[in-house]
């Protein structure tokens, strides 16, 4: 298996080698029931051939046992067959997944992957036939769960169902070369609401998305390692769209999500790089990014315009994505260790609860 797993939002949820080994046990199961047939088989011949003997015994039914053994037998390696391919499709893919991922970021890996890719075709006419199905059938289920809300089923379902289909189709959201986001941003306020100190750095993607704000009101979480040398480096978690409203106090609403996509400063991106500050990130720090959703694109634009030096962008569910030549390499539901990071001496997670502030025409504070 790569070192990439694509899970949810992807054409692989699965793990090859754990297919290949799911097929290896019901291959032995169907050795089991072979051994199985030729047992039942010879006793039904010493029955039948020894006179007297079959009127005591059901030689009809014992036949008929060892043809039902024979078929498990068959279904089983045909089973075990099936298996094996559909380990090869979904590892055939995800090697080409990987080595699109690579492709501007380390082109001799990328090659490398892609030829092992057209070997294991190769090897199999099926393989690239079952590959293409598992990509058609992700493409054509790739918006189930954005429907289906319990609270407002008919707005909800209706507003993702579009914008989803506008992202495709459009390309908005897309963060191209040198493309800056345009205009203002309504005010936010941040204000920290917890602090803590993590055991260590997060290993993997589910330990990464794990350390995504769990406090209540809190949108942003940022880690800070220090090291011996006296550098520091940040991770900032940012959630996705925590609301359908329009310009409330939430800043992860539709109108930040709607800036974005077209190429708007918002929000939920001013409150990223506030919330960054506050956490005592300072400009040519470097940060990785840990985001969901609308943060994809928030992301992005870290990575291609702000003051600080993202060097890593790991994103699920995101609508858009950066063009990796420039700044910063997207990787999609790719799972990274980011190496020394576990070796600052002193780690600390703030979480920030981020509100847009309402200014009055009379001239009034802000809510």
């Amino acid at each position: 298996m790569s070192g990439l797993t694509i899970d949810h939002g992807g054409a692989i949820s699965v793990d090859p080698d754990a297919l290949r080994d799911v097929a290896r046990r019901v291959d032995a199961v169907a050795c089991r029931f072979d051994d199985a047939h030729s047992a039942i088989m010879r006793a039904h011949r010493i029955i039948v051939d020894t006179p007297g003997l079959s009127a005591h015994v059901d030689t009809v039914g014992l036949w008929a046992s060892g043809q039902h053994v024979s078929r498990l037998h068959s279904e089983c390696r045909e089973t075990a067959s099936s298996t094996l391919l559909m380990a090869d499709a979904y590892e055939y893919v995800e090697l080409r997944a990987e080595a699109e991922m690579l492709a501007q970021t380390d082109p001799s890996t990328a090659q490398r992957l892609l030829r092992r890719a057209d070997r294991l075709a190769a090897s199999d006419d099926r393989i690239q036939a079952m590959a293409d199905e598992v990509i058609a059938q992700w493409r054509a289920e790739r918006f189930e769960g954005l429907t289906g809300n319990l609270v407002t089923p008919a707005l909800y379902d209706e507003v993702f169902r579009t914008v989803a289909m506008v992202g495709v189709v459009s390309g908005l959201g897309k963060v191209l070369p040198g493309e800056t986001l345009r205009g203002k941003a309504d005010p936010v306020s941040v204000s920290p609401v917890t602090t803590s100190s993590p055991t260590g750095a997060p290993s993997g993607l589910a330990g990464a998305f794990g350390r995504m704000p769990t406090t209540a009101g809190a949108q942003v979480a940022v880690e800070k390692y220090s090291f011996a040398d006296g550098t520091t480096k940040f991770v900032a978690y940012l959630e996705g769209t925590q609301s359908v409203g329009w310009g409330g106090k939430e800043p992860w609403d539709s109108k930040s999500n709607l800036q974005l996509y077209t190429g708007q400063r918002s929000a939920s991106y001013q409150s990223t790089l506030d919330a960054l500050r506050a956490a005592g990130a300072e400009p040519g720090d470097e940060v990785d990014v840990v985001a969901h959703s609308q943060s994809g694109m928030v992301a992005a634009h870290l990575a291609m315009e702000s003051e600080f030096d993202v060097q890593m962008q790991i994103t699920a569910g995101e609508p858009g994505r950066a063009d990796p030549r420039r700044r910063s390499d997207h990787h999609p539901a790719a799972s990274h260790e980011r190496p020394g990071l576990g070796a600052g001496r002193r780690r600390v997670t703030r979480g920030h609860r981020v509100g847009r502030q309402r200014h009055h025409l009379d001239g009034s504070e802000p809510e």
